[in-house]
């Protein structure tokens, strides 16, 4: 079972009061029978809708798959819990289809870096490496 994060919670809280649904592992969105939807008609009655809502258009659910699994990875979330929470097998395959790193952690990564370097007087002692071999 995934935890949802508390703003989806918010929002599908409301909807599922509405259903005889109460047990933990019953699915969130339901075919009229009660199984799983089928992605065709989730995707044409459901979600096209919704994008087209959210002025999304075109942005198909595995661009959002792929957005989610970024992000969480982004945030620093453990590959083992981003792979568990994408279903895949081998936390190689998450590690390849969401190892891109953003600007802005590749930006982190050298102020980091920088950080150290100053604050444990490396820069002092490099320049003092230098000094000698001239």
């Amino acid at each position: 079972m995934r935890s949802l994060p508390a703003f989806l919670t918010s929002i599908l809280s409301e909807p599922l009061a509405r259903t005889e649904r109460r047990e933990p592992d019953e699915y969130i969105f339901q075919s009229h029978a009660g199984g799983p939807v089928r992605y065709t008609k989730f995707r044409v009655r459901v979600f096209n809708p919704a994008t087209k809502k959210a002025r999304l258009d075109g942005v198909t659910f595995h661009a959002l798959r792929h957005s989610a699994g970024g992000l969480l990875r982004q945030a620093g979330v453990r590959t083992q819990i981003n792979q568990q929470r994408l279903g895949h097998a081998c936390s190689r395959t998450t590690t390849d289809i969401y190892g891109w790193v953003p600007d802005e952690s590749e930006k982190a990564a050298a102020t980091s870096l920088n950080d150290i370097f100053t604050t444990r007087g490396l820069s002092a002692a490099c320049g003092e490496v230098g000094e000698a071999s001239a």
